[in-house]
């Protein structure tokens, strides 16, 4: 199965039977059940739980796999650690060392399910200690479905794949595959990436260079990595509002409908691709900096005073359905417009 294949079905709605042939892909020894299997469950925050299959790993050691109906109250975007305590006191370690679950929406409106790894672990070490191991709830899971990228995910599944080439495949490898640790050095990684990429790329341009930010065209050889500190601090920034403006995106905070007259603006329900989206409904895609993230940092973000919160170029809509959409006022100083213009 290649990752696109497997990126796919993580951005895809929720369907078991390609989830089947997925988690057959990913490990070494699966036994799905023929019949539904119910889990009792003595909250109110689940339509059920049904228990879809297990997991026999190369040490011994066994992963259940969990499907839970979340009922429509509950957010699943949003909630990690309470749906961790749903399903935990499932472990016993000793038929059970671990849990693969997906959370399942009852409310089909909501795009996104949650999968998740939830482990426990003691043991003695050499030296007669007692050590604990427990999986944190928030950072042991992924975001699916249509609003998220599977990126990440998926990568991890086709690398946990390959331990099935060996003869090890054991619970730290999932453990590993789910930590959100490794996440945050790959973003770190990618991020400082993307910054050499761009910084790189204003440095080298004779007009930006020159022009704009204003450095001596006749410099000296020594003088350039100095002379550079200011487009170096306008990358780091300009990266910084897009992963700033990433969250809040995540969050439906961004391109939200505009209220009807006499109501307020109901922050959700807004575009969960909302950069990306800006840039390619962009009539101007070749000006994305100085006239469309331009008007939205310095001139929309940044102002509280804005009708309803509107954000608008040339006064209409930068969308192509032309629908008006809000953006939220934002103060602290990470929009302020202390740049050169024209980029």
């Amino acid at each position: 199965m290649q990752e696109r294949e497997i990126k796919h079905i993580l951005t895809s709605n929720y369907d078991f039977e390609k989830w089947h042939r997925l988690i057959d892909f990913v490990f070494p020894k699966v036994n799905f059940e023929s019949a539904i299997v119910q889990l009792n469950d003595s909250t109110n925050k689940t339509k059920y739980i049904h228990q879809k299959g297990d997991i026999e790993l190369t040490d011994g050691k066994k992963i259940i796999i969990l499907e839970v109906g979340i009922k429509k109250e509950n957010n699943i975007a949003r909630t990690k650690v309470g749906f961790h305590n749903l399903t935990a006191k499932y472990i016993d370690q000793a038929n059970n060392h671990g849990i693969l679950v997906f959370y399942v929406p009852e409310d089909k409106s909501q795009p996104d399910y949650r999968l998740s790894f939830i482990c426990k672990q003691s043991k003695f070490n050499e030296d007669g200690s007692f050590e604990e191991f427990k999986t944190n709830p928030k950072r042991y899971t992924y975001l699916l479905g249509g609003n998220e990228s599977g990126t990440t995910a998926a990568k991890r599944l086709k690398e946990l794949a390959t331990k099935k080439d060996g003869f090890d495949f054991v619970l730290e490898n999932v453990i590993e595959a789910f930590s959100v640790e490794k996440l945050n050095d790959e973003f770190f990684r990618k991020y400082k990436e993307q910054f050499q990429i761009f910084s790189n790329y204003l440095v080298e341009d004779e007009h930006i260079r020159y022009d704009i930010f204003n450095i001596n065209k006749y410099e000296k050889q020594e003088e350039r990595i100095d002379n550079e500190l200011p487009i170096r601090d306008f990358t780091k920034k300009l990266l910084g509002r897009l992963v700033f403006l990433y969250f809040l995106q995540r969050k439906g905070w961004m391109g939200v409908s505009a209220p009807t007259k006499g109501n307020k603006v109901i922050w959700k329900d807004g575009y969960t691709d909302f950069i990306h989206r800006l840039f390619n409904e962009a009539k101007r895609p070749d000006k994305f900096h100085s006239k469309y993230l331009s008007e939205l940092f310095y001139k929309t973000l940044n102002n509280e005073k804005r009708e309803d919160f509107l954000f608008l170029i040339d006064g209409k809509s930068p969308f192509t359905d032309n629908v008006n959409r809000c953006v939220p006022y934002l103060n602290g100083g990470l929009f302020d417009d202390d740049f050169s213009k024209g980029i």
